[in-house]
């Protein structure tokens, strides 16, 4: 009778646990003020959630807390990635998981690594990003690090290009390698945990480097990723909305051939998504400020529906509820269940 009550003890006592780790996942976490994250408790709040519970749970934690903070949901990404690194080291990247949030995890982490081990820990991280669940997520994080060991010029962006080509036998894996160099490039954000972050410098008659003299290999990428830099630059000098997607299409218009304007059209709806926080009527309005024709709205809607499925937003419909029918709904659809790559090649209607 004594041993069977042990036994019962003990597994109340497991089934508590469990039950209080469960409900500190959906609990408002100390380190949130409001809707800020407090970055140096965060930091410190992950590094003894991985400590007690292992790195594979306090991520799990991690993103189910995301799903409450859609404006700071990547901030929240980069401070686990900071206490990963600092805890575990080099070898715990797989524990950054599926990419979360914009592959915070993953920026942050790599970030780290190739400031304390510079460019000779790069070919070791992406060996690592082999055994993760998402090795395609990873390699981007591997492109952020790449520009940011060799420098944000364009010498760094040639270096960047060859190793993104070099490391990756897929042209897959090699085209999200380059979005994350370009990334980087633009925004200058691998280890930055704040929303002050200083973008490349921005001119309106430079608006398309460097996007048109290196060469076709990753053109695509290139012109995918300046709409972020765009309205990271013109929402600094500017709170009209309206005014910032407008000429952000005027931009895209700047563009000769019609495959880049549309891939450029694409890359609008990103920050529509992000900045508006995944709000279905602003981003409807900001894509409306930013086309002149049916098929540019198409093209901002369905970007912006790309972003509701990569950050694990809820997005059933989301092609419907951003106001598209038909035909139109059709290939946003389809472009959103598609890799990049293949949705960029996708024919309009």
């Amino acid at each position: 009778m004594l041993r069977y009550s042990g036994v019962m003890i003990l597994a109340c006592l497991v089934l508590a646990a469990v039950a209080f780790y469960e409900y500190r996942a959906v609990q408002t976490p100390p380190y949130m003020h409001g809707d800020k994250i407090k970055i140096l408790e965060a930091i410190q709040y992950w590094k003894d959630r991985i400590s007690v519970a292992g790195p594979e749970r306090a991520h799990d934690e991690m993103a189910r807390q995301g799903e409450n903070m859609a404006a700071s949901r990547h901030i929240l990404a980069h401070t686990f990635g900071e206490a990963l690194y600092a805890v575990g080291g080099l070898t715990d990247i797989s524990y950054c998981g599926a990419g979360e949030y914009l592959f915070g995890c993953y920026h942050q982490f790599i970030g780290l690594a190739t400031a304390q081990y510079g460019s000779s820990v790069m070919r070791k991280l992406k060996d690592g990003c082999e055994n993760v669940n998402s090795p395609l997520n990873c390699s981007h994080g591997i492109g952020h690090g790449l520009i940011s060991t060799y420098g944000y010029s364009m010498k760094g962006v040639q270096k960047s290009l060859a190793e993104c080509h070099s490391f990756y036998e897929q042209q897959m894996q090699r085209g999200i390698c380059a979005d994350g160099m370009f990334m980087e490039y633009n925004l200058q954000e691998i280890t930055t945990l704040d929303q002050n972050r200083i973008p490349r410098t921005f001119s309106s008659e430079h608006a398309l480097e460097p996007c048109f003299s290196i060469g076709s290999e990753f053109k695509d990428e290139c012109i995918y990723e300046l709409p972020l830099w765009w309205y990271a630059a013109l929402s600094a000098s500017s709170t009209d909305v309206h005014l910032t997607f407008g000429t952000m299409g005027d931009y895209c218009r700047k563009i000769s051939d019609t495959h880049g304007q549309n891939i450029c059209f694409i890359g609008i709806g990103f920050p529509a998504a992000q900045s508006l926080h995944f709000d279905v009527e602003k981003i409807a309005d900001a894509c409306r400020a930013t086309s002149r024709t049916p098929k540019d709205y198409m093209l901002c809607a369905s970007g912006a529906a790309e972003r509701y499925v990569e950050n694990s937003v809820a997005h059933e419909n989301i092609c419907g509820r951003l106001g598209l029918t038909g035909n139109e709904k059709t290939y946003c659809e389809k472009f959103i269940v598609s890799s990049r790559q293949k949705g960029y090649a996708l024919e309009t209607p």
